[in-house]
C-alpha cells in the first residue's frame, strides 16, 4: 500500500510539505480512537521473539524511530500504534527555536535519502511537556 500509493503521491509534494501534511495528518488520526483501532491492526505486528529488554526497560521489538520526525513530541500515542517499538522526539531545547530558512528537506534519489537541514526547530521544553503530560 505505501511502496505503490502512498509514496508515489506524497514524492509529488515537496519534501518540506510532506513532513507537515504527515504530523497534520498524524494528530489527526491519533485524536479519534476508532483511527488508532484501524492503524494498529492494519501496522502494528507484535511477536515475542522481537521483544528485547535492555537496562530494565522492555521493549516491544528493535524497530525505533529517530530523533527529528516528531520535533515536538506530538505522535507518541501514534508512533506505538504504528509498531514502532521506541521513539525518540526533538531535539527540544529549553526556549522555542524557529530552526533554520526553508526548505528543510532535500531528497537524494540516488541514495534513497534525505538530507535534514532543519536547524533544531521546535516549541520549546515548557510546551512540549505539555504535549508529552498529555499522552
Amino acid at each position: 500500500m505505501y511502496k505503490n500509493i502512498i509514496k508515489p503521491i506524497l514524492f509529488l509534494l515537496t519534501p518540506d510539505f510532506t513532513h507537515k501534511l504527515t504530523i497534520f495528518c498524524g494528530r489527526l488520526a491519533q485524536a479519534f480512537p476508532p483511527v488508532r483501532w484501524a492503524i494498529r491492526k492494519l501496522w502494528n505486528f507484535q511477536d515475542k521473539s522481537l521483544q528485547q529488554e535492555i537496562d530494565g526497560v522492555v521493549f516491544n521489538n528493535p524497530i525505533g524511530l529517530s530523533a527529528g520526525f516528531d520535533k515536538n513530541v506530538q505522535l507518541s500515542p501514534l508512533m506505538e500504534d504504528v509498531g514502532f517499538g521506541f521513539a525518540s522526539g526533538g531535539s527540544v531545547t529549553m526556549e522555542p527555536r524557529r530552526g533554520n530558512l526553508r526548505p528543510w528537506f532535500h531528497r537524494l534519489p540516488n541514495t534513497k535519502s534525505v538530507v535534514v537541514y532543519a536547524g533544531m526547530p521546535n516549541y520549546g521544553l515548557e510546551k512540549i511537556s505539555d504535549y508529552i503530560e498529555l499522552n
